[in-house]
């Protein structure tokens, strides 16, 4: 049996600081069981191809893995992040196991080290050893399902975008600000996120990785919008 993970991004807090992912797989019938397999997050802040990505805190993370269906990340740049799930299958007493597969058990991850039937992880370090999510076994487990979810975000930007068009109607600038430039502006911002969208909908990610930045550094080099 094998599970359609399914993790949207279901919110962002007003301070644009923290992510929200949630678990909306469908278990049961012909999918497995939620008690069945252990769920692990790993966000990733993605730079562009020539940069390095920046791994996030995710919360919470391996505090009930069978249980869990929310957690958080932080959010501290707009732009292109990516969730790698894992659902990890969770120990079976009545299964056999063979060199490389990957299972859950009392509250660690453990590594089949030599095929075995009956000897559950703990009781003997000749079949099973301990390693973490991000251990390379995990993905190259055949028993481990995982998928990988993109998301755009651009809670600062629309927030830049909302100050700079209040700005142009009179409504308070942060600074010296012409009318001309809190026009042109809002005006510019308003085609870029619009793009960055597009982009989006289109699985473009690092591309829009590029629009958010250059909305970034306009808003910061603008006096129409408070840092």
């Amino acid at each position: 049996m094998a599970l359609t993970l399914l993790f949207p991004n279901t919110a962002i807090t007003a301070d644009c600081g923290q992510v929200t992912i949630e678990d909306q797989t469908v278990y049961g019938g012909t999918e497995l069981l939620r008690s069945q397999v252990a769920l692990y997050v790993l966000a990733l802040k993605k730079g562009l191809p020539t940069e390095d990505d920046e791994q996030l805190v995710v919360t919470p993370n391996n505090n009930n893995p069978v249980t869990d269906t929310i957690w958080y990340f932080p959010s501290t740049l707009d732009g292109w992040h990516i969730a790698k799930v894992y659902a990890v299958p969770v120990y079976d007493a009545g299964a056999s196991y063979i060199a490389g597969q990957v299972v859950y058990s009392g509250g660690y991850i453990w590594s089949c080290l030599l095929a075995v039937s009956g000897v559950a992880p703990g009781e003997d370090p000749t079949y099973w050893s301990i390693i973490e999510i991000d251990d390379a076994a995990v993905e190259a487990s055949d028993n481990v399902q995982y998928d990988y979810f993109d998301y755009l975000i651009t809670c600062r930007s629309e927030k830049g975008y909302a100050q700079a068009v209040a700005c142009a109607a009179k409504e308070g600038c942060c600074g010296d600000c012409p009318d001309s430039e809190a026009r042109q502006l809002y005006q510019q911002l308003d085609v870029l996120l619009n793009s960055a969208f597009s982009l989006c909908t289109q699985l473009k990610y690092a591309e829009g990785e590029e629009v958010i930045r250059n909305i970034t550094d306009i808003i910061e080099d603008s006096n129409c919008v408070c840092s």
